[in-house]
């Protein structure tokens, strides 16, 4: 699963809230990053006839109970109601979030791969009950010609998804093509494709690779192309690991006994 990050985008007719805060994965409770949550908590009728203080007073209240740490922008229709920033993009530099902070967005990133999968079908490039080997000739049989796309997208593959677990913390330079033959050499199926339903990552690795082949472009040249410029989403993009600067990007943090304390890197392209 590749990662992206993106600032906050005008086209959202409601509240975004861009949360810059612990994430505690179940997966590993090492793994805390900034991301990006959108939700919609109020509905567009009342918003619309609050005016701008109504509505900063009421997210304030939020950020003074420790509820709202990060970016914010309400519109109605084309206007922009009110855009404004709470708590801190970089803590120990006491650095503010402002409408112009970028947030990683984590395991949001598949709905921008589940969109150009369902893309590249439109165009029959790919066709969602294709078998994954035919695109990722690398896995063995057993996985390659029982696994479809749709299965992928859908998490009932029954690929193992706990490869992640050790990987996302290593210090070795690895490619997806490097992932994707771990997962071909070292990893079964806990149950029959269809039987079940199991989140995985490690499904979205491989729709990534999958995007890669049937585009002939590297994930963040088909993402820009098929989604970012089309929509005018001129300050989202993708993190590699060897970006070395992205403006206005959150530092992340994890928070033990209370404070919060610099969340351990990770490699974004396992994940």
């Amino acid at each position: 699963m590749k990662r992206s990050f993106a600032k906050r985008n005008p086209l959202i007719a409601a509240i975004s809230l861009s949360y810059n805060f612990v994430y505690q994965s179940t997966r590993s409770q090492s793994l805390n990053k900034a991301f990006t949550v959108l939700f919609f908590p109020f509905l567009i009728s009342p918003i619309s006839a609050q005016t701008n203080e109504e509505i900063k007073a009421i997210l304030s209240t939020y950020n003074n109970h420790g509820m709202l740490d990060g970016s914010v922008l309400v519109s109605f229709r084309d206007s922009i109601v009110y855009e404004g920033g709470f708590g801190f993009s970089n803590i120990e530099h006491g650095v503010p979030n402002t409408p112009e902070t970028k947030f990683r967005i984590a395991s949001m990133t598949n709905i921008f791969t589940a969109t150009m999968i369902f893309q590249l079908a439109e165009e029959e490039k790919l066709f969602l009950d294709d078998k994954i080997g035919k695109y990722l000739s690398v896995l063995r049989e057993e996985l390659g010609d029982q696994i479809t796309i749709e299965q992928l997208l859908t998490h009932t593959s029954g690929l193992e998804r706990e490869y992640l677990k050790e990987d996302i913390h290593s210090k070795d330079e690895f490619t997806t093509l490097d992932l994707i033959k771990k997962v071909s050499a070292n990893y079964d199926l806990s149950f029959a494709p269809r039987e079940s339903v199991s989140y995985n990552n490690a499904g979205y690795v491989l729709l990534a690779e999958i995007i890669e082949k049937a585009t002939h472009q590297h994930y963040h040249e088909a993402l820009k192309k098929k989604i970012f410029v089309p929509l005018g989403m001129r300050n989202s993009g993708y993190e590699s690991s060897d970006l070395q600067f992205i403006p206005n990007l959150v530092s992340g943090y994890r928070l033990r006994l209370d404070t919060y304390m610099i969340a351990d890197q990770i490699d974004v392209q396992v994940i």
